[in-house]
């Protein structure tokens, strides 16, 4: 009965696909009329901010980025190329001293450089009316000391004694913060050090926001001291400088943290539902627009005016909703799979887009056995092989080429790679090898020492540990890696797992509580590594330490925290490049993160909504995009040319995967030609995601060539054009081919079964993966794989873990389970087998992969340690 209710359950789904592509087209069909009229775009996200702060530390993620990071303006911005521009900074004045547009190097006043003098644009309003000031921006570059901008506020401003000429924002004493109003007109700067990136990073970083509506009434401002920059985790006791209240902005209503000087507002939000966002019609910076590889780009959005968002909670949801035309865009990019699902559907384009940052995974070295927070010698040795031997337990190749689908490059130095002159190419962790890992942790002395099977410290305490990684419904990649990674550890005897996590509880703790033992996660960076790697592996930025740090590991060195103070002040660019190598090369051969890979971003978009996206990392959702988007025209065909005529008879609809006659009839001065070659190309989807597929003949005496053509299995419009060639004469003439997939559906399915699912150590499973049509008849010469990297058990037959399907469409395997338990105990062994096949001219391609579970017993007795701890706490 369970086997009939599951076969119902998949029939009932494939039944919901065909519908579902079905409407999708009506949909597409729909959207051309109202194409010119369109203001909005829909983007889907998998996952929502959990709070409207967009300074909070410990809820710094891309989604607050995504959805509210458009409300906030910096003094300065630079292009896809580095170039320096003016946003908030009127660069229409020019520096007397400096000759500098937006700012001025007050050189008569400090030889060094270290005061400047920016120039504040006039005429520019919050979202609530009230006129940017220069009281503004001096109170957002004091209050926010302590929040995400710590690190490009802090390192070239914070002064450990108050520079005696600057006033705290409050017009009450002094502040560590070297941000002072000279006038209405002019902010100045009085940098404590050199900072490399001060204009880039500092003034082209950090967000004005209103003074009234965080000092209030009501206040939305911390009132209790924060860390002293100079010797945390001490406490700022000598100035008035407080933080903002990171609280404020963790309910729907609270709106107004949101308001900033940007060209977009926030309109409304609902915690995983979604938000919208519309444009300021206020907005400053409406006759403005920016040169940038010779096209002017507007800082106000030529025909966009709002974006929505919706929030799915799942990646394989949100590919559907694109391919229904319920949003015109997903930001995260598309899984292997899913790129071949749409690749043939025409309104949907997909670019390639270089990614700007990392994955990877994170040791907390302040617990045993990753590190030792005493760092004796012994100890700090055993852990650094340990570490040594988990990398070695990698295999990053399976994850780029299998489970990235070949959209990405193995992981080596902890920096974005897009900009290559920044990095080390000589340093990269230990490669993988499982023997070498084995034999590493046996010269450790990390061995079994207790006889349960799996290697334990080497002062006898076992390993056993966690590895957070998110769902799979939140990214399957990272998700298989660690199960991959996991297995890998139990076979050189490490009892280690790997447990899916929803993505806010790992950063909660990995950031806040600091409680873990080994995370996965990524990083969205900007285009210059001096300005986070400090965040990341700065003794200072230790995040039990300061809470707006990100070194999550609890990294320190000596040594790299002294080439990252260098590299920040060091203003030569070959000098500080070098510096960063060096700083790669340490935290490499430490690990305390190892960058799994580097991503290509597959950004895919409905092409029959917008158009004008422009590709530039890390992502096509951007600002030089969301500035040009126009509503997508209506398909043109483009009129015949040259000397010969053809009339081209086709159906206007047809069933995907049936033949249909196509006939081309060629004439010349009224009259038929004979001999003359048509070539009958069906071109699917537009701009560069387009795909030819081509079919050649010759025509009669009549003129005519009639050609059997194989409709392609795609849900939507493609153009159909024929060529006709004659000696120099040509011509030519298409047209639009509606196709619709009808029944029976050409969809391939594939099911795994075994009539024992639940076997002991040692026992064995017969396994049937059987492949059908969209009428259940079986579909032979297929070869069916299974993907053996995330199993305990073995697969038979062990060549390639492969079988062709019969003419019944079945193929045959045998899953064995391990020999013993040992690699399992106190539990049950859950291993899942995924087997997948490839069957062309077929669509909904999520049905030619299957998995089943197979239980293995474990009949050993529990082996648990009951612990008796006596003690006061202490306090």
């Amino acid at each position: 009965m369970e086997i009939k209710r599951s076969r119902l359950r998949a029939v009932h789904a494939m039944l919901i696909v065909y519908v579902m592509l079905v409407a999708g087209f009506a949909a597409v069909l729909q959207s051309r009329g109202a194409s010119a009229d369109r203001t909005e775009l829909v983007v889907g996200l998998q996952n929502d901010m959990t709070t409207l702060n967009f300074w909070n530390p410990e809820t710094n993620t891309v989604w607050n980025n995504y959805q509210v990071g458009w409300n906030f303006e910096t003094l300065f911005s630079t292009d896809p190329d580095s170039a320096l521009y003016g946003i908030l900074a009127d660069d229409g004045v020019t520096g007397t001293h400096s000759g500098t547009k937006g700012y001025d190097i007050r050189t008569d006043l400090d030889a060094t450089g270290k005061t400047v003098d920016v120039f504040v644009r006039q005429g520019v309003t919050f979202h609530n009316g009230q006129t940017m000031t220069a009281d503004d921006i001096v109170f957002s570059f004091q209050a926010k000391a302590w929040s995400t901008e710590q690190t490009i506020i802090t390192e070239p401003l914070w002064w450990p004694t108050p520079n005696p000429n600057v006033v705290h924002w409050s017009g009450t004493g002094g502040s560590h913060i070297g941000v002072t109003k000279v006038s209405a007109t002019v902010v100045r700067f009085y940098m404590y050090k050199p900072f490399a990136l001060f204009y880039q990073g500092t003034l082209g970083g950090v967000t004005i926001i209103p003074k009234a509506v965080w000092v209030g009434p009501p206040s939305h401002m911390n009132p209790n001291p924060q860390i002293n920059i100079t010797n945390p985790p001490n406490l700022v006791t000598d100035t008035a400088d407080r933080s903002i209240d990171f609280a404020y902005g963790n309910n729907a209503a609270d709106i107004p943290s949101t308001i900033g000087t940007g060209m977009f507002k926030l309109d409304s939000w609902t915690h995983n539902v979604g938000a919208r966002i519309s444009v300021y019609t206020g907005y400053w910076g409406q006759t403005k627009a920016i040169l940038w590889n010779g096209v002017s780009y507007p800082y106000y959005p030529e025909k966009l005016r709002s974006i929505r968002f919706v929030i799915y909670t799942s990646l394989d949801v949100i590919s559907l909703a694109l391919q229904r035309g319920d949003i015109d865009t997903l930001i995260w990019t598309l899984t292997p799979g899913f790129l071949s699902q749409i690749k043939f559907n025409p309104t949907i384009s997909v670019e390639q887009v270089t990614d700007r940052g990392f994955f990877y995974l994170s040791f907390n070295l302040r617990r045993k056995p990753w590190g030792d927070p005493t760092r004796q010698p012994a100890t700090t040795a055993a852990s650094l092989k340990l570490r040594q031997a988990i990398s070695m337990a990698i295999d990053k190749n399976y994850i780029v080429n299998t489970l990235m689908g070949g959209f990405g490059s193995p992981g080596t130095v902890p920096i974005s790679t897009h900009k290559s002159f920044y990095v080390n190419n000589s340093a990269a962790p230990p490669a993988f090898n499982l023997v070498a890992a084995a034999a590493l942790l046996d010269s450790a002395g990390i061995t079994d020492q207790n006889g349960d099977g799996f290697r334990d410290y080497i002062d006898g305490s076992p390993i056993k540990a966690t590895i957070l990684t998110p769902p799979k419904d939140y990214d399957p990649v990272r998700a298989d890696a660690g199960i991959m990674i996991s297995n890998n550890l139990k076979k050189i005897g490490l009892n280690i797992d790997a447990a899916p996590t929803s993505f806010d509880t790992i950063v909660s703790k990995a950031f806040t509580e600091v409680d873990f033992d080994i995370y996965v996660l990524g990083w969205l960076l900007g285009d210059f590594p001096e300005l986070y790697l400090k965040d990341f592996f700065h003794g200072s930025s230790d995040s039990a330490i300061n809470p707006a740090g990100s070194n999550s590991a609890g990294y320190h060195n000596t040594q790299v925290d002294t080439w990252i103070d260098t590299m920040l002040q060091t203003v030569d660019t070959a000098t500080r490049v070098q510096i960063i190598k060096n700083i790669e090369g340490q935290v490499t051969n430490d690990i305390p993160w190892n960058v799994l890979y580097y991503r290509k971003n597959l950004n895919a978009f409905r092409n029959d909504r917008w158009e004008g996206w422009v590709n530039t990392p890390p992502q096509i959702y951007n600002f030089w995009s969301l500035s040009k988007l126009r509503p997508a025209g209506a398909l043109t065909v483009a009129p015949p040319s040259g000397a010969l005529n053809v009339a081209l008879t086709v159906p206007e609809r047809a069933l995907a995967g049936h033949l249909v006659t196509v006939n081309a009839y060629v004439s010349q001065n009224l009259a038929p030609v004979n001999g003359a070659t048509v070539y009958l190309n069906a071109t699917i989807g537009v701009g560069t995601g387009a795909t030819t597929r081509s079919m050649q003949g010759t025509t009669n005496v009549n003129g005519n060539a009639t050609f059997s053509w194989t409709v392609p299995v795609i849900q939507g419009d493609l153009v159909l054009a024929a060529t006709a060639w004659m000696g120099a004469a040509t011509g030519v003439n298409s047209k639009i081919v509606e196709v619709t997939v009808g029944p029976p559906a050409p969809i391939a399915q594939l099911r795994v079964s075994t009539p024992t699912p639940v076997i002991g150590t040692g026992g064995t499973a017969a396994l049937t993966a059987t492949l059908t049509d969209g009428l259940g008849t079986g579909i032979a010469g297929h070869r069916v794989t299974i993907d053996r990297t995330l199993l305990l058990g073995t697969i038979a037959p062990a060549a390639a873990g492969s079988d062709t399907t019969n003419a019944a469409g079945v193929a045959t395997f045998t899953y064995s389970a391990p020999p013993n338990a040992n690699q399992f105990p106190n539990q049950h062994l859950t291993d899942i087998v995924k087997a997948n096949t490839t069957v062309d001219e077929t669509v909904a391609t999520d049905t030619q992969a299957a998995s089943i579970v197979i239980f293995v017993e474990n009949d050993n007795a529990p082996d648990w340690r009951i612990v008796d701890i006596q003690g006061a706490p202490n306090p």
